[in-house]
């Protein structure tokens, strides 16, 4: 959902380091969409600007590459390298490419298969320090709409994840109106956060690209609003006595596909559904 800016960087110093030491003349920068092409074209603009800043000097540091990046787009690098927060948490490189964002957005309310998984980091304090840092962000008006779909996506990978919790939390507890409507109130926080996200990711899909490929975006929002919907009707079937959650009590097992690094990452079909013969 954002750009692996610590990975990236990491990437364009040992390649072209490499590249100028074998006297190799011609290189190539890549942009890859795999997977939804969900990260805008335009939180790729830093790390074009890491490329070419190796072209010109021997020596490179992450403030050579803030300079020329003021230089060139007339405006600062903060906002472009914060996007790297929003999947690292190793407070180091994230080379292993865990994509916390995603897999949180995508994590069924129900199955949670990476329940495990991000057991191990406290999302609620990552993301509340971000946020309280996109807030204090400046960019051209021209890049407004891509922070306004950042900020967004932070507030919504946060009320998910409150979700993901309370709603786990029912299997624990006792059947009562109160924790129904505690549970309730969260997934309902949740849909209105994801019909939000839909709104600017759209808008912001619009300014950038053609219309080809947002069908892909309004199933996978679209299909997380109506899991909201469902998981909501769940909840008040279970205070009738009608259901008792099955899925959630299913034996707790670390998601152990793609899981090299500290939390793993997934593509759309391996997180939102045990099956992936059906996406």
């Amino acid at each position: 959902m954002a750009p692996n800016q610590s990975k990236m960087l990491a990437t364009i110093d040992a390649g072209l380091k490499a590249a100028k030491a074998s006297g190799v003349q011609q290189v190539v920068a890549t942009m890859w969409f795999d997977d939804g092409a969900e990260v805008p074209f335009s939180a790729a603009w830093y790390g074009l600007q890491a490329f070419a800043t190796y072209q010109y000097y021997e020596d490179v540091t992450p403030a050579m590459i803030d300079t020329e990046y003021a230089m060139i787009q007339g405006e600062n690098a903060t906002f472009y390298r914060l996007l790297d927060q929003f999947d690292n948490f190793t407070s180091k490189v994230n080379v292993d490419a865990d994509n916390v964002s995603k897999l949180i957005l995508y994590e069924d309310l129900m199955l949670q298969r990476y329940r495990s998984n991000l057991a191990v980091i406290d999302v609620e304090a990552h993301y509340l320090d971000l946020m309280t840092k996109l807030d204090q962000v400046h960019v051209h008006q021209e890049n407004q709409l891509m922070v306004t779909f950042y900020k967004q996506l932070a507030r919504t990978v946060l009320v998910k994840q409150r979700a993901l919790k309370v709603v786990v939390a029912l299997v624990d507890s006792d059947v009562t109106k109160l924790r129904a409507d505690s549970a309730r109130a969260a997934v309902t926080s949740c849909q209105h956060a994801l019909e939000q996200l839909l709104r600017d990711f759209r808008a912001l899909w619009q300014q950038q690209r053609r219309g080809n490929g947002f069908e892909v975006i309004d199933v996978r929002l679209g299909g997380q609003i109506a899991r909201c919907e469902t998981v909501t009707w769940r909840i008040d079937e279970w205070l009738a006595g009608r259901d008792d959650l099955a899925e959630l009590r299913e034996p707790l097992l670390p998601m152990d596909k793609r899981n090299n690094g500290l939390v793993g990452h997934g593509l759309y079909k391996e997180i939102v559904s045990a099956c992936e013969l059906s996406f």
